[in-house]
């Protein structure tokens, strides 16, 4: 943590006071940013963190700051340097909620004109940096009740910030909050595949490959993933996919040597495409319907699915890879394994070396073997309720998984063999997004407010 301005003027003896506590007040935990959601190439994953395992937002144990966020969000903040970036969209209904008993059901009925904005935080104090207005206007696609109209995570590189408001653009700023340019990337309303007219909300969210923003974009007709320079917004390349609606944000794979990939889940295929251009590489039939969990990676693995199976399908493949290969015993040549018993329908899954973290909507945490397949323990999440629902993708810091539930409720598990529980704490408040961690802090949206936890001196 950077020391603060002193005035001159307080006085020597002030100054050196000051200075004399400067180790005291210096960051604990690596400031590597957390800059897109699940933070570094998606792993989800920070190191030399030291967070506390207890907080208590009643009395302020260990939480640094609260900021109360106007409107509604379920993009998880994002962290670099000393910047969290978040997003939200305000109706202009005061009762305006979530409803977090709402699954297959009619949209939410609110059309009243909305506000979508981008907050900029210091991540020391929790003041705010700048605001934005991205726009303002009658959403053009209704929202499933349980969800938002900002939905999709951020991005940045450290120099420019892109913000995705579904079928209300694409957005780039500055560091310092000026819009550098806008674009218009066309009507986009996932909803229940077997009835497009329920439309219930984009929420992939975009990511960065070298100079270009890609977006993943099934909705119920014509869907599409593209690329748009990050220069100006101008479209790279554009590539038409045929596949159910889905809300799973795209990975790269990025091989030492050879081809990267770029990964889309959908529902009805698993897709490699060239991040550069555009061109599929490979194709697998996975027949899972509306897909949420976005790829992880393991050596040469792709790890992937929805609800269930899960599939492990090696990269670098080319053509239809779900096609049998009779030198490989009836089983296609580029799976190395499936699970029909794995799967967690909403949250994406987490590695931590070959170890593959599952956490199903249903509070069931799994742990497999990312090179086999096999799963070697099981427990589900109870703590001091029951019922859990989880919506948040898991995260870790210094081997502990850190699990949030839709009620509020944060619960501490070893990255052991055991999926030992370390401790659960309570927030009080509906925990959708997925959290950041960074600079010693762990980062929390809830359904009003944005935590900012960490040890307290």
């Amino acid at each position: 943590m950077k020391l603060h301005h002193f005035h001159v003027a307080a006085g020597a003896l002030f100054l050196l006071i000051c200075v004399s506590i400067a180790p005291l007040c210096a960051k604990e935990g690596s400031t590597t940013p957390w800059p897109s959601f699940r933070g570094i190439n998606a792993r989800g994953i920070a190191e030399n963190q030291n967070l506390p395992r207890e907080w208590n937002p009643t009395t302020g144990e260990n939480i640094l700051w609260k900021r109360e966020l106007p409107g509604l969000g379920h993009a998880s903040p994002i962290v670099w340097g000393n910047k969290v970036f978040i997003v939200t969209a305000i109706s202009s209904r005061q009762e305006s909620k979530i409803d977090l008993d709402s699954y297959h059901t009619n949209p939410d009925d609110d059309l009243s004109p909305h506000s979508f904005r981008v907050l900029c935080f210091d991540l020391d104090s929790g003041k705010t940096l700048w605001e934005s207005v991205a726009h303002e206007g009658i959403p053009q696609v209704k929202r499933h009740p349980k969800s938002t109209q900002a939905n999709s995570t951020p991005v940045t590189n450290g120099s420019q910030l892109v913000v995705l408001f579904g079928a209300e653009g694409l957005y780039c700023y500055d560091m310092e909050g000026k819009q550098l340019w806008r674009k218009d990337v066309g009507y986009l309303d996932p909803g229940f595949f077997e009835d497009p007219t329920l439309q219930y909300g984009h929420a992939s969210s975009p990511i960065l490959y070298e100079d270009l923003v890609i977006l993943q974009a099934d909705r119920s007709k014509e869907s599409f993933v593209a690329a748009y320079r990050l220069s100006d917004g101008s479209l790279a390349w554009k590539t038409n996919r045929s596949d159910f609606p889905s809300w799973s944000t795209p990975g790269i794979y990025q091989p030492k040597i050879g081809q990267a990939e770029l990964i889309a889940n959908g529902g009805k295929f698993i897709i490699g495409y060239d991040p550069k251009t555009g061109k599929e590489l490979w194709r697998f039939a996975s027949e899972t319907n509306g897909t949420i969990p976005s790829p992880v990676f393991f050596e040469d693995l792709v790890i992937l699915g929805a609800s269930q199976p899960l599939f492990a399908l090696r990269a670098g493949g080319r053509g239809n890879i779900s096609e049998t290969d009779p030198s490989a015993e009836g089983k296609p040549s580029f799976v190395a394994w499936t699970s029909t018993r794995a799967g967690s329908y909403i949250p994406t899954p987490l590695l931590d070396r070959s170890n593959l973290y599952l956490c199903h909507h249903s509070a069931i945490l799994s742990l497999y073997d990312a090179t086999s397949g096999e799963r070697r323990s099981r427990r589900r999440l109870k703590g001091s309720q029951t019922g859990y629902r989880v919506t948040a993708s898991p995260v870790a810091a210094d081997g502990i998984l850190y699990v949030c539930t839709e009620q509020g409720t944060v619960f501490l598990i070893g990255c052991d063999d055991k999926l030992t529980e370390i401790g659960e704490n309570h927030l009080g408040e509906a925990i959708l997004a997925t959290p950041a961690i960074s600079g010693g802090r762990l980062l929390i949206r809830s359904e009003r407010h944005l935590f900012c936890i960490g040890k307290t001196r």
